[in-house]
């Protein structure tokens, strides 16, 4: 692929272990070489020779610069290692994901696991994780239960009784069908949650010895 300069402008540029060694900001010619100028961290500028770039890549999700060499892990002390250890959702959530050729795949959302096979790591193609607010029953029940009401069956037991349903109901049908619905008629504040909303984006998954490096993002081995 061939890139300007201006295409290339505020890439992320990452080195061979995963770490940011900051934002390129600008290409700077001699008449030997080609340097790379990246913003790095506190603002400090940081020169690359353009040769140390490995793979450069431009989507929708973003601009990234892969480097050839672990500077950025050198620059902080950072000891290269051969493979990635095992993590779990708490500590690659919301990562960034670049592939093999520096192509920025999305963010991890979370890390499943089987007895029988590696992790998983599934990957959502967007900039952050898409959440969406949701009314949360159960916390409602729980603010109501005992303050207002003794038992939950005293609850859904009331909800019934002011909209008149008759017959028998199970309890988890008075939750799912009639008690957000008695709640608004009687002006009960209704809590909200975040949940996961993936269904309007793709989501990869990704098998644990594709990943080759874990830093401030996630780098994989294969191309997606």
């Amino acid at each position: 692929m061939l890139y300007s300069e201006e295409e290339l402008a505020g890439a992320i540029v990452v080195d061979s272990e995963g770490y940011v060694s900051g934002i390129m900001s600008s290409l700077k010619m001699t008449e030997e070489n080609i340097f790379l100028v990246v913003k790095g961290r506190k603002g400090k500028e940081v020169v690359l020779p353009w040769d140390m770039i490995k793979h450069a890549n431009v989507t929708a999700l973003g601009k990234c610069i892969l480097l050839k060499e672990p500077v950025e892990a050198r620059a902080r002390g950072i000891e290269p290692r051969e493979r990635p250890f095992y993590y779990g959702t708490e500590d690659v959530q919301n990562m960034l994901v670049i592939d093999s050729e520096a192509k920025i795949v999305g963010v991890a959302v979370d890390v499943t696991f089987s007895l029988t096979e590696p992790p998983v790591l599934r990957v959502v193609e967007a900039k952050s994780i898409p959440y969406a607010e949701v009314e949360d029953v159960d916390q409602m029940i729980k603010d109501l239960v005992p303050s207002k009401y003794p038992t939950v069956k005293a609850l859904l037991t009331q909800v019934l009784l002011d909209l008149k349903k008759r017959g028998r109901f199970k309890a988890e049908d008075v939750k799912k069908n009639y008690l957000l619905p008695w709640a608004r008629s009687k002006g009960i504040k209704i809590p909200k949650k975040r949940v996961l909303n993936l269904h309007e984006h793709s989501v990869k998954t990704v098998r644990w010895p594709e990943i080759e490096k874990i830093g401030d993002v996630i780098i994989l081995s294969r191309a997606l």
